[in-house]
């Protein structure tokens, strides 16, 4: 095949499922998966992982822009240190990654939109969700005090030297 990759299974093959310092603009089809494979200090650039299975995959220091993950599969992957920015995730069941037991801030999401996503039962301490307002996130007004009372407490706990 001459010219670039059309996937990024094609990219990474032959790479022995360890890649680092990529500029990846490939994409997956919807179904296709990536499985165990560890990218680090990766640029993912307006890549279309919609309906992608990133199955036990490990991304280190990673930035993820303007790409489409929308109803991505993250079983078993684990993200330290990544940032999300301008992304859309929509119905994403982030708690299928696994945990990176070593990272501070597993992942940023900044101006992302997130629209069905799923956080609950899940650990995901550090990490951090940057929200814009006018994108969203309409919360029904029987959730305001539940979800003041968690933001004073996780401000306590933080001053305190709780961490997070």
């Amino acid at each position: 095949m001459t010219g670039s990759p059309a996937s990024l299974l094609e990219r990474l093959a032959g790479s022995g499922g360890y890649a680092a310092d990529l500029t990846v603009t490939e994409g997956l089809a919807p179904g296709e998966a990536l499985d165990g494979v560890e990218l680090e200090a990766c640029t993912f650039e307006r890549a279309v992982l919609e309906g992608a299975v990133l199955r036990d995959c490990t991304f280190t220091d990673c930035v993820f822009t303007g790409c489409n993950l929308n109803r991505v599969d993250l079983s078993g992957s684990r993200f330290s240190d990544c940032r999300f920015v301008e992304c859309t995730a929509l119905a994403v069941i982030w708690t299928r990654a696994g945990e990176a037991a070593l990272s501070a801030r597993p992942w940023d999401l900044e101006r992302c939109r997130l629209d069905l996503a799923s956080f609950q039962e899940g650990t995901i301490a550090g990490s951090r969700l940057v929200v814009i307002p006018g994108l969203g996130h309409d919360l029904p007004a029987g959730t305001w005090s539940r979800l003041a009372d968690l933001m004073a407490g996780h401000a306590q706990d933080r001053s305190s030297g709780v961490p997070a």
